[in-house]
């Protein structure tokens, strides 16, 4: 029960910052990636190569936070019971908050509501919930053979 409770609150705390991502204008969330290339690749990049990047590394941050936001809402239902429901109810409860945030995101100034973005999000989403998922076997598997060795 302690685990699903810290995955829980683990799972809302990327929800939360999600959101202020989201809540920010086209113009912060723009500067935002292009100071993570700057930071990173400009020494190793021209500046046009550098500023197509920008793109791809939005995008990439769309899969990376909703696979970790997967992962968390999976670790905070998962039993050893249903892998398959887990996935499953995990992945409905991802892909509504990938919705929503899209549908923000319309209200905010120079953002917009993609269903593209909801597609990225929730794949990114369902890769998070398999990695927690075949994480959860792993120690379950470990476990029981444990068990039966005593």
């Amino acid at each position: 029960m302690k685990r699903k409770i810290i995955f829980a609150l683990l799972a809302l705390t990327v929800a939360i910052v999600i959101f202020w991502f989201s809540n920010q204008s086209a113009s912060e969330s723009q500067a935002q990636s292009n100071g993570f290339i700057y930071l990173f690749l400009s020494r190793f990049l021209s500046d046009g190569i550098s500023s197509k990047l920008s793109y791809l590394v939005r995008k990439c941050a769309h899969f990376c936070v909703y696979a970790l936001l997967g992962g968390l809402v999976c670790g905070s239902l998962a039993e050893n019971k249903s892998f398959f429901r887990t996935f499953c109810i995990s992945q409905i409860i991802c892909m509504f908050y990938a919705a929503t945030d899209e549908i923000h995101q319309y209200f905010i100034p120079g953002r917009a509501c993609r269903l593209s973005d909801v597609a990225l999000d929730s794949l990114g989403s369902a890769c998070g919930i398999v990695i927690m998922l075949f994480v959860f076997f792993l120690i379950y598997r470990f476990n029981k053979v444990s068990s039966d060795n005593i």
